[in-house]
This record gives C-alpha cells, sequence and structure tokens, in this order.
C-alpha cells in the first residue's frame, strides 16, 4: 500500500543516516534489501527472522554490515518482484517492481532537497545577528542566487538522463563518460555567469538599491562571491547526477548530509570571525562558506563515483556527447528561468492591486509551497532514473508504465499537503506571520494552490520522464505558454472585480492545466534515446543472424 510505503521511506531515510545503529532492526534490515514487505511477511514470535525472498541466496549480515560500513552499494542486491528468466542482466533498480524502483530513488531524492534547504536558513540565522543590513543584501540577492542555482543544473540535467540510459543499457562505463562531458559543461556555464559580473550593481539599482548604501555593498560583494561559485555549484550537480543516473542515491545523500553540516560549521567562522586567524567578512563569509561546501561536495561525489567502479578519465571535450547534454538541460533551464520571471511579475500584479501585504502572502505561500515542491521534484527525479534505464535497454512500454507509477505515487504524497493546506491555512501561516491582512491574503493563496498540489505532482513527475527520454523540448513550450497565460490571465481576474483571488486563481488554473499538458504529451511522445535505438539495431542483426 501507499501509506505504509511512505512510512519505510521515512525509516529507510533514518537507516541511511545511521545505518550502524540501524542494521538491527528486522524492518531497516528489510529496507536494505530494498524491498518492503508486507505485514504477512513479517517473522513471527520465536520464529528466526529471514530477510531474503524465497528462491534468493541471501549474504550473510556480517559481511553486508562490513560492506555498507566500506561504502558498498546494497542496491546490488537483486530485488524479488520482477525477478525472472532475464533478471540477471537487468541492473539492479530495473529488477525492483516500478513501485520500488520509483521509491527507491524518490526517498533519498527528497531528503536530499530538504537537506538543501539548511543552506538558507543557516545564512539567515547567523547573518541574523549582524544586523538588518547584511540580512536585507542576502535577501535582494536571493532572486540572483536563484538563477545561479537553475543555471548550475544545466549540464547535470544531461548527465542525468544520458547516465540513466547508459546505466540501463549496461554500459556503465558510458555514465563516467557522462559525468566528466557534465564537467566540461559546468566550466561552459561558469565562464557565461562569470561574463555577467559587472551587471552586479546594475542588478541591485534595479530593485531600488541606492549605489552608496551599506545594502548595496554587502550584496554586490556576496552576489559576485556567488557567482565565482558556479564553477562548484555544477560540478557538484554533474557528479550527484551520477548517482542518480544509477539509481543509486545513498553516496549523494551521505555526502549532502556532510556537507550541509560543513558549512554550518564554518559559516558563522567566516561571518562572525574566529580572533586573528579569520576577519569578519559578514555576508561575504557566508558565499564563501557555501562554495566551500559546495567544492567539498564535488570532490567528495567524483570520489564515490571511482570508488562505485564508474570509470573517470581525464578527456576533452566530445561535442557530440556534450550537444546531447545541453539538449536536454538548456530547454528544462530556460523553463525555471522563465518561470522565475513570471512570479515576478505576478507579485507586481499582486502588489499593484493589495500592497505589500499581497506581496508578503505570496512569499509565505511559495515558501509553504516549496516542501511540497521538493518532495515533488524527488518523485520527478525518480521518474527520470527509472524511464531513462528501461529505454536503455529499449523496453518502451515499462518506461511508460514506470512514469504513470511515479506521476500517481507523487500524487496521492500530496494528498497531506493538499488537505493541510486547504482546511488549516492560517495554521500554518500564523507560523510566519501575525498581521491580520497577510495571513487571510497567504490563507487564500494557501486553499487555492493546495487544491492543485496534485497535478503539480503529476507535471514534475512527467517531466522527469521527459528528461528519461531525453526529449524535455515539450517541457519549454508548455511552460512558456501556460506560465506566461498566469500574467494576463491573473490581471484580468483582478480587473473583473475577484481582486486577489483572481491572482491566486490564476496560478492554480495554470498547475492543473500544465500537469494534463504534460501528462498528454507524454502519452503521444516517441520514447526512444540513441542507446535505445542502437539497442534494437543490435537486436534486429542478432535475429537476422
Amino acid at each position: 500500500g501507499f501509506w505504509p510505503r511512505a512510512a519505510a521511506t521515512a525509516l529507510m531515510g533514518l537507516a541511511t543516516v545511521f545505518p550502524t545503529a540501524s542494521l538491527g532492526s528486522p524492518v531497516i534490515r528489510d529496507l536494505y534489501l530494498f524491498e518492503p514487505r508486507g505485514i504477512e511477511q513479517l517473522p513471527r514470535r520465536g520464529e528466526h527472522f529471514n530477510p531474503c525472498p524465497r528462491g534468493v541466496v541471501c549474504p550473510n549480515w556480517g559481511r553486508l554490515r562490513r560492506r555498507v560500513r566500506q561504502g558498498a552499494q546494497h542496491s546490488r542486491i537483486v530485488c524479488r518482484r520482477n525477478a525472472g528468466s532475464d533478471s540477471a542482466a537487468l541492473p539492479a533498480l530495473l529488477r525492483c517492481s516500478p513501485g520500488q524502483a520509483v521509491w527507491h530513488v524518490a526517498g533519498p531524492t527528497v531528503l536530499i532537497g530538504l537537506l538543501r534547504t539548511l543552506y538558507g536558513l543557516t545564512d539567515a540565522f547567523w547573518l541574523g545577528r549582524c544586523g538588518s543590513t547584511e540580512l536585507q543584501a542576502v535577501g535582494a540577492a536571493s532572486f540572483a542566487v536563484w538563477i545561479i542555482l537553475i543555471v548550475s543544473e544545466l549540464g547535470a540535467l544531461g548527465v542525468h538522463a544520458v547516465g540513466a540510459a547508459a546505466a540501463g543499457s549496461g554500459k556503465q562505463n558510458l555514465v563516467g563518460d557522462a559525468v566528466m562531458q557534465g564537467l566540461h559543461a559546468a566550466w561552459f556555464v561558469s565562464i557565461i555567469m562569470a561574463l555577467a559580473l559587472p551587471l552586479v550593481p546594475a542588478y541591485f539599482s534595479s530593485l531600488g538599491i541606492p549605489e552608496s548604501s551599506a545594502v548595496m555593498a554587502a550584496g554586490s560583494g556576496f552576489l559576485q562571491i556567488s557567482v565565482l561559485g558556479t564553477l562548484p555549484l555544477a560540478a557538484a550537480a554533474s557528479a550527484a547526477a551520477g548517482f542518480k543516473a544509477l539509481g543509486e542515491m545513498r553516496p549523494a545523500l551521505l555526502i549532502t548530509a556532510f556537507t550541509v553540516v560543513v558549512n554550518a560549521v564554518i559559516d558563522p567562522l567566516l561571518i562572525h570571525g574566529f580572533g586573528t586567524l579569520v576577519p569578519a567578512l559578514g555576508a561575504k563569509g557566508a558565499a564563501h562558506a557555501t562554495n566551500f561546501a559546495a567544492t567539498l561536495a564535488a570532490v567528495m561525489s567524483l570520489w564515490a563515483l571511482r570508488r562505485r567502479g564508474i570509470q573517470l578519465k581525464l578527456q576533452r571535450p566530445d561535442w557530440g556527447t556534450l550537444g546531447r547534454l545541453l539538449m536536454v538541460g538548456a530547454p528544462m533551464t530556460a523553463s525555471g528561468l522563465f518561470f522565475t520571471a513570471v512570479y515576478v511579475a505576478i507579485g507586481r500584479i499582486a502588489h499593484a492591486f493589495a500592497g505589500d501585504s499581497a506581496l508578503a502572502a505570496l512569499g509565505i505561500g511559495q515558501r509553504l509551497e516549496g516542501l511540497a515542491f521538493v518532495v515533488c521534484e524527488g518523485f520527478g527525479a525518480a521518474a527520470a532514473t527509472v524511464v531513462g534505464q528501461w529505454l536503455g535497454r529499449g523496453k518502451q512500454k515499462a518506461a511508460r508504465r514506470a512514469a504513470a507509477v511515479a506521476s500517481s505515487t507523487a500524487a496521492k504524497a500530496m494528498l497531506p499537503f493538499s488537505c493541510m493546506g486547504f482546511l488549516f491555512p492560517k495554521l500554518l501561516v500564523q507560523v510566519f506571520v501575525q498581521d491580520p491582512i497577510t495571513i487571510s491574503a497567504a490563507a487564500a493563496y494557501l486553499r487555492w494552490v493546495s487544491a492543485a498540489l496534485p497535478f503539480l505532482a503529476i507535471e514534475l513527475a512527467y517531466e522527469g520522464a521527459m528528461a528519461g527520454a531525453q526529449n524535455t523540448l515539450p517541457t519549454l513550450l508548455i511552460g512558456l505558454v501556460l506560465n506566461t497565460a498566469r500574467v494576463p490571465v491573473a490581471l484580468a481576474l483582478a480587473r473583473l472585480g475577484f481582486g486577489l483571488q483572481g491572482i491566486w486563481i490564476s496560478i492554480a488554473v495554470t498547475m492543473v492545466l500544465k500537469g494534463l499538458s504534460k501528462w498528454i504529451v507524454f502519452r503521444r511522445m516517441r520514447l526512444c534515446t540513441p542507446l535505445c535505438d542502437a539497442t534494437k539495431d543490435n537486436a534486429k542483426v542478432s535475429a537476422a543472424a
């Protein structure tokens, strides 16, 4: 069932972070075999616990414990549900049922997304002790930093899709090639962002911040260092995408948790200084801490991939492979940037009709919606991995079934969020603000958006499935049409007497339409990757022989 599997995913997260303490539990030991069981399969009192299914050879638990401690991947263990005559030829992830495979990737990916939110919270906590100037400077730079994060994923999105197809076809050496080409894409992206450094003062001036103000000085320093950090961010994302392609997320989760702790430790040292050894850098210190953590994550991820057995050889840019990476990542990156720009326009419309309280309500609503968005992104990543691996083997029906399972599971996962946001919006909003006008506006936003959250899950799941199929152009086109439509629809509804409610309605309606559109497009899309075509050609040659 869905809810037992959701609880199992939470336990899997605990078992991943605390592997030594958790291996003694039968339930979590079963999760380490990466196949959650039904209640009827649990051992009875006095019965010897056998965590392996019948007919499958089970490793010694002492040996498995040592392998986990040494960093070996438990996901190589065969799953029972998809075991068949050709199961030995399948990658570990594809030996599971579609639901198991989706949860195996989605659970850790969601935890990674939640851990990454701690970067911003840590910066806000320590910068708040410096005074309002540093906090305002970082807040003003937040839109530009969001653009940096989106752009740094350009090559990683392609590595994820191309690497998943390679892993599915059994050519894991191509996963390493994709990662190395993703590092070349990181250089390319970082150079482009570095060329935008002279525009930093103009960015703050466009926000109405005076050039001679302390906020301008602190914000410019923070943003310039953040721009220079595009290279380690993009490199870390490309290396982590290699694990996503393999469907083995435990190393990526552990590395993320470790770098979050490192960032939390060095953040106050660089922001406030440490005696005479480290000067107080303020907002610049927060940017330096983030860049250091990203660099550490990139190095550790590449090392973990090599330890996993993935060959990472220094190589020149392969323009064919690099072009494929950019063909997958560029449409999704452009869609993300355009989506961000549309929200800026929506904010201006809301401010024009309801003033500052509308902007505050929009910000609070997006902050609460962001938690659901992280969960949906996890299922999108799972869809990209499983669909890409099945297409790497040339199995289109299995790929479509995996996408449908990821979509339905993600939509079910949104039901608690929808119920909470629709039934108790004021209670959620009051955690952040006490102003009654802002509470009313934000509660209305949550009610409308919460009703559309299952369609957000469908949208992101099929967006990931399109990425796994290496055809992301429909994502860009649908986003251009429906995200653009939000602005005139919101303006028209607001002028027709709906006011702020009309703006929220436009957001919810377009969320529903985007989810349905991507579902329809994926159903009619031709699913095949270059490796898929090669697999079919080889099969035809073998049949002819």
